[in-house]
């Protein structure tokens, strides 16, 4: 999901610069690979009161440090109303647009009552995939140039493997020899 993203999003952001300044901020456990970059500040925030986190804590942060850029992962929710800096968003899909009986009643309602603005107030919108573009600029009106299309990656633990190794797991660890579909 989500998280993943922007775990491997901030894994890979270590590798590929060491020149620029990051300040992350992060809402749980697993923060520490990125504790010792030296060009990567991570701030913890709580899980309480989120939008105190969310609304004040962060944005003052970031017009204290004086940020370049501020950069929302999570489709956008959260994106300041004011601007402060440059606005990058991930906006991985319009689910709560185009499926609204697939998302639960509060994600949809904060998700269509927002994301006008939140299309507005972007400078730039990172999206997944073209689909996911073209159903931005059909919904929104968004320029072209305004998207992005950065397709997600898998973590290196995905790669491929030896079939008949697979198999022969597969039938001994759950006892299936016949074909099956794995849905996920």
């Amino acid at each position: 999901g989500i998280g993943t993203y922007t775990h491997e999003l901030m894994k890979n952001i270590m590798h590929i610069d060491q020149k620029n300044q990051y300040l992350f901020f992060w809402p749980g456990e697993g923060y520490e690979p990125f504790n010792d970059q030296r060009n990567i500040d991570v701030q913890l925030v709580g899980g309480k009161n989120k939008n105190f986190w969310t609304y004040d804590y962060i944005p003052n942060q970031f017009k204290k440090r004086k940020v370049d850029l501020l950069h929302i992962p999570q489709n956008g929710i959260g994106l300041p109303s004011k601007k402060f800096c440059k606005y990058v968003i991930t906006l991985h899909d319009l689910i709560p647009y185009i499926l609204p009986d697939t998302v639960g009643e509060g994600y949809k309602a904060r998700s269509t009552s927002e994301m006008p603005s939140i299309i507005e107030n972007a400078d730039k919108i990172i999206t997944v995939s073209q689909y996911s573009k073209e159903d931005i600029m059909k919904y929104f009106g968004v320029e072209d140039k305004k998207i992005v299309v950065t397709h997600l990656a898998t973590d290196e633990i995905y790669r491929p493997i030896n079939q008949k190794q697979a198999k022969h797991f597969i039938e001994t660890t759950y006892g299936l020899d016949k074909p099956y579909i794995l849905y996920l």
